[in-house]
């Protein structure tokens, strides 16, 4: 795209805009270009731009490309800026987020959104924790994202500033069609030989590079979305690769004597394309992803729709097409049997019409309602950009599965929930001048290889509308950063087969000119360094937060093997400073804040738990609450070394935590209990803290760890149908808050209580054994084994063969020790069933055969067992038992009907 010197005069056309002269600002047309491909080659590799990285360097690229564009433009000959018409509608969008984040007086918040009234009513000028007063309900998130939305405008302008011939346009469009194969290259290999790791040695803490193909992207949906772009961009390559080529030889008589070179060049081309084309379909079928399968195929299907209609391929073309798709994938079988199933169970999912298999457990389907519900109540203004992961709870009405879905899982829903109708219909509106732009220029191309680059163009921005269907591919600043380059290109392909005379105003030219585009690179210069300021905090607490997030998933592993408190402290005091650096770095984080507050409070349970006088927090929290007239009389004693000392100051900064972190979330509920639980160190009673509990439930009506409290706060008012409706919800939500009900309950009630007031699953089941495993009432234990061995059963009838197995086995267990041996031996039967090839089960059956008197149906499954397991002494003995005793088993057999009829 670096624009040369040409001593040939153009001749005018208004179809074809003149080069302006390089002279002395060709190195900046070059660090334009440099910029562009930075953000086409480099940022899909920082996972995607999803990170702290990734937003901080696609903000310093994008400046970098405009403020060079900028210095070109001051020290052209003659400066003009090209208006591409969504000029106001993204003024008009900055305008709204903006709305968002700054401070409004409280009638005008409420005005705008009604529902911040009915949602916390705890926020008053009279209460501690004041009015809230902006629109979004994360404020500081949604200003992180509206610098990533101006970075993405500002990158889509200076495309339309640069893209002066069609030849720009093409050339760019190949480097994003280059980037896309490299990245599927790339994730196949990474997948094939890969170690788990991206790039071979980073470990990202939600995510690894195993079972699937994800490349540079934390997703394997946007890793597959972006290669697929490439499909449109190298079927348009593949079929004008000809046409190109004769072009260029009908300009000179020259070039017809370098005929055979042009041939050679031309095949050259072809292979290239025939072999991104198949390696972009390898990677989609690795990546296991429908919508990137399905996406791929609608912009194939479109290209090559535009491709006919302008008669650039016929049925030879097509059929090799065809059969680069089919030899992409059968050629993956090489690699082997696992990856051979895989591209079987691609290729299934993606023909499989079943909503069920689709949206598995109905997860779209719930949050989409989410998003629904919210973008109700806020309907004109919305919740704040980028505040999804934060207010969806509130409206999600499904169990907690230790998932947190951190987006709408569908563009159109989740602009529409945070930046209201607004939002969305500037979005439509651009969405539409895009449309314009793309269909327009082809009715009135007369070049059939411009019109065939629209099309092109058209795939690849219809793949994009149509995946945001299903996922957050705008949410994803690599994707959209490309496609927003692409859209540049539609407006200025457009505009060169449809040209209108400029007013003069956009001319700008002379000294107005040189003077807007001075003012223009001075406030890209601003905005990069503001970019910088609010951005690098984030990037440096982000190593800090993953960290936190590593030891928090340590302390949790196998928590209850473990035999030392000491090993948890040590664990707890590695996560404190680690979160607390996290803090440090940036304090305007309200999860790192509530995390914060978290350690202090289990680093405290930690120590007084390995104290000599082991004291709950729980009791030195009711006697401070109920002996002491004053904070200061409470504080002197809390600080008294046998009780709390330093550590009182650590619940304390708990407190204040807790109280930043709401400010800057107001949803965060349980936050609200945190503060109801250490309230009492400011002296706060039961009034309050039933406040602030009730202020949780408010902005989180589903949260199990609420309904957990509340059932709790009603038991003890011994107000107990209340309570019981609350611990149903924690009950069938959560089962962390089942196993405490189960934990907390059985020393004072019978087990039937539990199964006549709650839904056990088997799991809850298997919760309540272990509860009342050890109790002396037989006869609770009984019903409870008879419950779980009738779960197990009916688990196994709609699991695997190898799952039934273990399921049929554990129901044969609790027969044995309901001492029913016609029940157990049926249950161990049904395991050998389910599957024949399992040693388990034909050991369990055989042993069981055994202990009954049945040696020659014994031997034969445990004589089964020693050839499969040679190296198991005990299973070896009792086979030889088993042989041994053959032929009396008969005997037995044969006296039991009399001794049956005698009884």
């Amino acid at each position: 795209m670096d624009e040369t010197v040409t001593h040939r005069r153009q001749r005018s056309s208004r179809s074809r805009p003149a080069e302006p002269d390089p002279g002395m600002t060709g190195p900046f047309v070059r660090g334009t270009d440099a910029g562009f491909a930075a953000i086409i080659f480099v940022l899909p590799y920082v996972m995607g731009g999803r990170q702290a990285w990734g937003h901080l360097l696609l903000g310093l690229l994008t400046c970098w490309t405009a403020l060079c564009w900028s210095i070109h433009q001051i020290l052209s000959d003659r400066p003009k800026w090209r208006w591409s018409g969504a000029e106001p509608l993204f003024a008009m969008g900055l305008a709204l987020l903006i709305l968002q984040v700054v401070s409004l007086p409280t009638a005008t918040v409420h005005s705008i959104s009604p529902a911040l009234e009915k949602r916390l009513p705890l926020w008053s000028e009279v209460s501690e924790l004041g009015e809230w007063t902006t629109i979004s309900l994360t404020p500081q998130d949604t200003l992180a994202s509206l610098l990533t939305v101006a970075s993405c405008m500002l990158l889509f302008f200076t495309a339309v500033q640069r893209f002066q011939r069609s030849d720009d346009v093409q050339q760019v469009l190949t480097w994003i069609g280059i980037s896309t194969a490299g990245m599927a290259a790339f994730g196949s290999l990474q997948l094939l030989f890969g170690n788990g790791k991206f790039f071979w040695f980073y470990e990202h803490p939600f995510t690894d590079a195993t079972l699937i193909a994800k490349g540079g992207f934390t997703n394997a949906n946007h890793f597959a979305h972006f290669i697929a772009l490439g499909l449109p961009i190298w079927l348009w390559k593949l079929a004008t690769v000809d046409k190109e080529s004769s072009g260029r030889r009908s300009r000179s008589s020259s070039e017809w004597r370098s005929s055979r070179v042009t041939s050679d060049i031309q095949k050259l081309q072809t292979v290239a394309a025939a072999i991104c084309l198949a390696v972009i379909g390898a990677g989609l079928l690795l990546s296991q992803s429908r919508g990137g399968m399905a996406v791929g195929s609608i912009g194939a299907a479109v290209t090559l729709f535009f491709l006919w209609r302008q008669g650039l391929i016929g049925a030879g073309l097509t059929l090799a097409i065809c059969g680069l798709a089919v030899a992409s994938a059968t050629s993956l079988a090489f690699f082997g049997d696992n990856i051979e199933a895989l591209v079987q169970r691609s290729l299934s999912d993606l023909a499989t019409t079943d909503v069920e298999t689709l949206d598995q457990g109905e997860a779209r389907r719930k949050i989409w309602s989410s998003a629904i519900a919210a973008a109700k109540e806020f309907p004109i203004a919305g919740t704040g950009l980028s505040s999804h992961v934060e207010v969806y709870p509130t409206y999600y009405n499904g169990r907690n599965e230790g998932v947190e879905y951190t987006h709408a899982e569908n563009g159109y829903l989740q602009v529409l929930m945070e930046t209201g109708v607004a939002g969305l219909g500037i979005a439509a509106l651009f969405i539409g001048i895009v449309a314009w732009w793309c269909l327009r220029g082809i009715s009135r191309s007369t070049s059939p290889r411009t019109a065939a680059l629209l099309g092109a163009i058209t795939a690849v921005l219809a793949m994009n509308l149509v995946h945001s269907i299903t996922d957050f591919i705008w949410y994803v600043p690599a994707l959209m950063a490309v496609v927003l380059i692409v859209a540049a290109a539609a407006v200025r392909t457009y505009q060169m087969v449809s040209p209108a005379p400029q007013p003069a105003a956009a001319e700008g030219g002379g000294q107005f000119g040189r003077m807007t585009w001075a003012a223009a690179a001075c406030g890209v210069a601003c905005f990069a360094a503001f970019t910088i300021r609010l951005e690098w905090p984030l990037v440096a607490a982000e190593p800090h937060w993953f960290n936190y997030i590593h030891l928090t998933r340590a302390m949790n592993a196998d928590e209850g093997e473990r035999e030392e408190s000491t090993a948890d402290l040590g664990l707890a005091r590695r996560r404190l400073a680690t979160i607390a650096a996290a803090v440090r770095c940036n304090p305007n984080s309200h999860r790192a804040q509530m995390a914060l507050a978290r350690s202090y409070v289990q680093y405290v349970e930690l120590k007084l738990a390995d104290s000599d006088n082991a004291m709950p927090l729980s009791q030195i929290r009711d006697a401070a609450k109920s002996n002491f007239e004053s904070v200061e009389e409470m504080l002197e004693w809390l600080e008294k070394p046998a009780l709390l000392g330093e550590r009182r100051k650590m619940l304390s900064a708990a407190l204040n935590c807790t109280r930043r972190a709401l400010k800057l979330c107001p949803v965060a509920g349980r936050g609200y209990l945190m503060l109801s639980d250490l309230a009492w160190l400011e002296g706060a009673g039961d009034e309050e803290e039933e406040l602030l509990v009730d202020q949780a439930y408010e902005v989180r009506p589903f949260d199990p760890r609420v309904h957990f409290v509340i059932g709790r706060r009603e038991f003890i008012a011994q107000r107990f149908e209340p309570a019981m409706e609350h611990w149903r919800e924690a009950f069938d939500r959560d089962p962390t808050y089942r196993r405490q009900l189960i934990q907390g309950l059985a020393e004072l009630v019978p087990p039937t209580f539990f199964l006549q007031n709650f839904e056990m699953d088997l799991d809850s089941t298997r919760m309540l054994w272990s509860a009342y495993e050890n109790s002396e009432d037989e006869k609770g234990k009984a019903i409870v084994l008879t419950h779980l061995a009738e779960a197990e059963i009916g688990a196994a009838k709609t699991a695997s063969p190898t799952e039934a197995v273990r399921h049929w086995l554990q129901a044969s267990n609790c027969y044995r020790q309901l001492n029913d041996p016609v029940l157990m031996l049926e249950s161990a039967q049904s395991a050998v069933d389910a599957n024949r090839n399992s040693v388990l089960a034909r050991q369990r059956l055989g042993t069981i055969l055994f202990e009954q008197g049945e040696f020659d149906q014994a031997a034969e499954h445990l004589t089964w067992c020693v050839k499969r397991q040679p190296d198991n002494p005990d299973l070896q003995n009792l086979a030889q038992r088993a042989i041994m005793q053959q032929g009396k088993a008969r005997t037995r057999v044969a006296r039991e009907p009399s001794e049956s009829a005698t009884r």
